[in-house]
């Protein structure tokens, strides 16, 4: 009966549409006909009120080497093979704002604030970043060895992938930043809430 407000973008790879559906299942479908070619659970809706039932999936999913990662709201975060639907691995997070990934580890923020990064290969964590509690954090981008987040205060955060610690902080605003950072080769850009546009250059060691 409710929904987030918001929706997973489609990706599309090879003949394969992958959607992320408000009924917290992930499904592949056939992008010549539509067919679905399979159909995952990746949250089951829990509690009594419709209110604690909600599992959307809203962030768009990230597909790599024949997998597929996901996060739903009030769910899990999963590995899901892009042949055959069936899931790798899955851990209990909860994340309506997104992620990203590089060769080794999905970086996920959840909606409570804090970011993890896990283990593509198994799910394990590697570190977990808690220090943006109630920030309204944004979801993750990866620039060089940074993870950038953004936040409610008109923050950017700089998070070291090696380590999980916060390495720099700016205000570019003094309204929220609350759309994902967007990375383009060794610059990144950021829109405020307030209508002020950042591309900040990653300067060469």
């Amino acid at each position: 009966l409710l929904t987030l407000r918001g929706a997973s973008k489609p990706q599309i790879i090879d003949d394969n549409v992958i959607v992320g559906l408000a009924n917290g299942k992930l499904v592949s479908l056939n992008r010549l006909d539509g067919k679905p070619t399979w159909l995952v659970e990746i949250a089951v809706p829990r509690g009594r009120t419709e209110l604690e039932r909600m599992v959307d999936i809203d962030a768009t999913p990230y597909i790599d080497d024949g997998m597929v990662y996901t996060v739903a709201f009030q769910g899990r975060a999963a590995a899901v093979s892009l042949t055959t639907g069936r899931i790798k691995w899955a851990r209990d997070l909860s994340s309506s704002l997104g992620m990203d990934l590089d060769s080794t580890y999905l970086y996920v923020t959840t909606n409570e604030g804090e970011i993890w990064a896990l283990a593509q290969n198994d799910g394990s964590v590697f570190w977990k970043q808690d220090e943006l509690v109630n920030r309204g954090v944004t979801a993750p981008a990866i620039l060089g060895d940074y993870l950038v987040v953004g936040d409610v205060e008109g923050y950017l955060h700089w998070i070291e992938l090696d380590t999980g610690y916060i390495v720099h902080r700016s205000r570019l605003d003094d309204t929220p930043i609350d759309t994902a950072p967007q990375v383009h080769g060794n610059i990144v850009y950021v829109a405020s809430r307030g209508g002020i546009f950042n591309a900040i250059k990653l300067s060469e060691k």
